[in-house]
């Protein structure tokens, strides 16, 4: 048996293994690897198979095999995996391949449920909660707003409920209120699985995909993209994700601060 292992959408030898990336043919955004790559792993690893991705998403894949390899451990410790591994291929899919997926076929159940399985427990808080995606882009920084409009909005949520959840790379020095906490992407889909999760907010980004993977069904998901027209003309990923919507969330499409203000009034 051959033993095979899968880098989901990155080149080994210059895919950046950081929080964001402007060229997806050097590394798979979030959204792209869980809609892209990570759909093709979920319904084609063999026995045996590895999976490599960064290490902050191998979580996603935990129920399909235990072979898993963090994507900077690759970086470091290529020769040793190529000693365990017989074959090491780069899993990487176009942008117009996944999008294709998505305008010209319908999923399979077996498809379907390979995608929203996962053996992460529900979050067992007591009291109601919100989850806030607050994202640090080095790319399309006008799409999703700018941060300190989503640092408002964590304080007016704080002054609602006892805790808001952030997740997001390099907020950790911002100025949060004492009842913000910062999550990794494992605990954010646990809360966002949690009955006491009254709403997801976020900018049009790889993290709000998850509602679609992990959130619970009816959880309501609001959603800020800044450049209305471009979300149907450029076949972003977040808008097919919404499309199929797995998990059943309810989910809106804001295009300015002032409608997600509105809906955070209304909680």
């Amino acid at each position: 048996m051959v033993k095979k292992l899968y880098i989901l959408g990155r080149f080994d030898n210059k895919g950046v293994s950081g929080d964001d990336s402007p060229s997806l043919d050097q590394y798979m955004e979030l959204g792209w690897e869980i809609m892209g790559t990570g759909f093709w792993a979920k319904n084609n690893l063999s026995e045996g198979d590895g999976i490599c991705t960064t290490a902050d998403r191998l979580f996603m894949y935990e129920h399909i095999t235990d072979n898993l390899v963090a994507y900077e451990d690759l970086l470091k410790n290529k020769k040793e995996l190529s000693e365990e591994y017989d074959e090491i291929h780069v899993l990487f899919m176009k942008k117009e391949e996944i999008l294709r997926d998505y305008n010209e076929r319908e999923w399979t159940k077996n498809e379907t449920d390979n995608m929203i399985r996962n053996n992460i427990p529900k979050c067992k808080e007591e009291k109601d909660f919100v989850c806030v995606q607050i994202r640090n882009r080095d790319h399309c920084k006008s799409r999703g707003g700018n941060n300190s409009s989503w640092i408002e909005c964590v304080k007016l949520l704080s002054n609602m409920y006892s805790k808001v959840y952030i997740v997001g790379k390099g907020n950790e020095n911002k100025d949060l209120p004492d009842n913000a906490e910062i999550v990794n992407l494992k605990k954010y889909c646990s809360l966002i699985r949690s009955e006491k999760c009254v709403a997801s907010f976020g900018p049009s980004s790889g993290c709000m995909m998850l509602n679609y993977i992990y959130g619970k069904k009816d959880l309501p998901v609001h959603i800020l993209y800044t450049e209305s027209i471009e979300i149907q003309q450029s076949g972003h990923i977040l808008f097919f994700a919404d499309r199929t919507n797995l998990t059943k969330v309810k989910s809106n499409f804001h295009f300015d601060f002032d409608s997600i203000v509105k809906e955070i009034r209304k909680l």
